[in-house]
């Protein structure tokens, strides 16, 4: 079987657009026809390319469609039902397009495992390991329940920090705006008054001046140099892996907001970990799924570096510890956990502990950003209004 996508006329001449399965081109017209639908135009879902189809699930989406897909198998109903339930309940054409595509593949005799495996920016690693050990093991539907619970965790957390971040940007936003707003049309109307004076202005009034006319000649070549900086920088580190891998441990480095990255990406990793582990993949291949599934360097090559010794014989305990990259809390529960058994659950216990820490973190650097960004906006505005005063001053100074 294969997916399609089609535009058609009904009866009524309007236009009618969705997706079918059918074994080939020829069936899939046929199969319009059948449904009184005048095919258009039909295209087959094009799964090529080393990176596969463009991403169309979000984290919100995909915790969702797990949830639900969970919730379904648990009921008894079969991969295929299940996701036949999704694809009609689906209101999202791309979505709905994508469940086809899957249905289609798994309809073909594929697991569900490789049909995931079309789609790497949709479903990672990690997701599709864990539905290829659930298969295995005939437990898919508590490995997607166990998927589904970490997913809505991972999406809250990043809700929150999402959430945190907002208010200071805005502030942010807001207070270069007033200030480019005071030095571009303010400030040289009220120092237009002192242009003709004789006396010597001060020296802060002359900064101020200086620096509205360098905003107002250079402010917009900053502001486009800005954005294009910013559009463009991704892809530069992405060419130069050494310069983004020394910029990534530098910020984790930093005070306050390196000890709440490293706390956030830990979390992800003890969790990714703890999954793998649970789900009954090796401990090897699952630190090697978990190396990739990190978005941070450095981190990445530290779980590698603790692959490959666990691969010598060495500890798990022992081998992130000789990383000297991970908070070690982490080594100290990975070895209760290994000395009692339970290593799956103390990782997991990791992954919350080192989810709380961020929680924690994250609400004092907000506690902290917000009143900073308030009073060094206060600050520059301060410093604009007395460098106008100053003169004022003096004039009436020597008129008295």
């Amino acid at each position: 079987m294969q997916a399609f996508r089609y535009k058609a006329l009904d009866t009524a001449g309007h236009a009618r657009q969705g997706t079918l399965e059918a074994e080939n081109p020829r069936s899939a017209r046929e199969a319009l026809r059948q449904r009184s639908l005048t095919p258009l135009r039909l295209d087959a879902f094009n799964n090529s390319g080393s990176q596969g189809p463009a991403r169309i699930l979000s984290a919100t989406l995909l915790a969702d469609l797990t949830r639900q897909l969970a919730v379904l198998l648990d009921a008894g109903l079969t991969v295929e039902g299940a996701l036949s339930v999704l694809m009609d309940q689906s209101d999202k054409p791309k979505v709905r397009e994508r469940i086809t595509n899957l249905r289609a593949e798994v309809l073909a005799g594929h697991s569900l495992a490789a049909a995931l495996a079309r789609y790497p920016r949709d479903f990672p690693p990690v997701y599709g390991a864990l539905v290829r050990a659930g298969e295995q093991a005939g437990a898919l539907p508590r490995v997607m329940s166990r998927l589904a619970d970490d997913l809505e965790r991972a999406a809250a957390l990043r809700h929150q920090v999402l959430s945190a971040s907002l208010y200071p940007a805005l502030v942010s936003i807001v207070a270069l705006a007033v200030v480019g707003a005071l030095l571009a049309y303010v400030v040289p109307q009220v120092v237009a008054a002192f242009a003709h004076a004789r006396q010597t202005l001060p020296l802060l009034t002359r900064a101020l001046i200086a620096t509205s006319s360098a905003s107002r000649s250079l402010g917009p070549f900053l502001l486009l140099l800005l954005i294009v900086s910013g559009l463009a920088a991704p892809r530069f580190l992405a060419a130069r892996p050494a310069l983004a891998e020394t910029l990534e441990r530098r910020l984790l480095a930093l005070p306050g907001l390196g000890r709440l990255l490293l706390a956030l990406a830990t979390s992800r990793i003890a969790s990714t970990l703890g999954l793998l582990v649970d789900g009954g993949v090796p401990l090897v291949e699952a630190l090697s799924i978990a190396a990739r599934a990190s978005r941070w360097r450095p981190l990445s090559q530290a779980v590698e570096q603790a692959a490959r010794m666990v691969r010598e014989g060495v500890p798990l305990s022992r081998a992130l510890s000789e990383t000297r990259t991970f908070p070690p809390v982490l080594s100290r529960l990975v070895e209760s956990g290994e000395a009692s058994g339970e290593l799956p659950a103390l990782l997991l216990r990791a992954a919350q502990q080192q989810e709380s820490e961020a929680r924690r973190r994250l609400s004092l650097l907000t506690a902290l950003l917000e009143p900073a960004l308030i009073l060094t906006m206060g600050g520059v505005v301060l410093l604009i209004v007395i460098a106008i005063m100053l003169p004022v001053i003096e004039m009436n100074q020597l008129v008295h």
